[in-house]
This record gives C-alpha cells, sequence and structure tokens, in this order.
C-alpha cells in the first residue's frame, strides 16, 4: 500500500534501510535501520563500522 511506500521512501532518504520478515502465523515484522551517525563530510577522522546486533525479539513472547 501506500504506507508501505511512504516509510521506505523516509528511511531511505535518512541512509536508512528497510527489511521485513515474516513470522508465521502472527504476522510481519518491519525493521527500519538507520545510521547512528553521518560525521562531518569535511572532518579527517574515520569512524569503524557500528558493531552487529542481534534483532530485538522480546515482543515475540507478549504477541503469543
Amino acid at each position: 500500500g501506500l504506507g508501505l511506500a511512504v516509510a521506505r521512501a523516509l528511511v531511505e532518504r535518512h541512509g536508512g534501510t528497510l527489511t521485513f520478515a515474516a513470522l508465521a502465523p502472527h504476522g510481519t515484522q518491519m525493521r527500519a535501520e538507520f545510521p547512528a551517525d553521518r560525521g562531518d563530510p569535511d572532518s579527517d577522522r574515520t569512524r569503524g563500522p557500528l558493531p552487529s546486533r542481534e534483532p530485538d525479539t522480546a515482543w515475540d513472547s507478549a504477541i503469543q
């Protein structure tokens, strides 16, 4: 629908990604990830990648 297109456009305009995962029979999980800091493009300082983390599944037990 239109809501999904708007959500995707907003997330991507902010440099993020939007992903989905089917959680049958409970529905679909939508995950938006944004960069923590774009930093100053004129700066000589560089940052390493953010640490990887597992998705938060605490809400899974709440909907069962």
